[in-house]
C-alpha cells in the first residue's frame, strides 16, 4: 500500500485506526486530529464526576460534550474536539477514575 499512513492512537480504553493518504497525516505526533485548548486533565482523577465536567468546560470552552462513561462501557470510535468523556469505575460510581481526554 504505497502512500498510505496507519495510525494507532490510545485514547483511554480505546484504539482509534485511521487510514489515509501519507500527504493527509495529522497536525499532532499521536496522529490524533489537532484541537484547540487543554487536551487533558489527570489532575481530575480522584475528583467527584459532575465537578470535573464543570472544570473541563471551564478550561476548554471548546468542548461543548462531557459524558460520564462508565470504564469499558462500549462507545464510538470517532475522534471528536468538543467532547470529553469523564470515565467513572461504574455507572453507580460518581468519582473519575481515569484521566478525561478529548476525542
Amino acid at each position: 500500500m504505497r502512500g498510505l499512513t496507519a495510525t494507532a492512537t490510545v485514547v483511554g480504553t480505546a484504539v482509534l485506526f485511521a487510514l489515509g493518504p501519507a500527504w493527509a497525516a495529522s497536525a499532532s505526533d499521536t496522529g490524533s486530529p489537532s484541537c484547540a485548548g487543554k487536551q487533558e486533565w489527570p489532575e481530575l482523577v480522584g475528583t467527584e464526576a459532575t465537578r470535573a465536567q464543570e472544570v473541563i468546560q471551564r478550561e476548554n470552552p471548546n468542548v461543548t460534550d462531557t459524558t460520564i462513561t462508565p470504564l469499558g462501557s462500549p462507545v464510538t470510535t470517532d475522534y471528536r474536539c468538543d467532547r470529553v468523556r469523564v470515565p467513572v469505575e461504574e455507572k453507580a460510581d460518581t468519582t473519575v477514575a481515569a484521566t478525561p481526554r478529548v476525542g
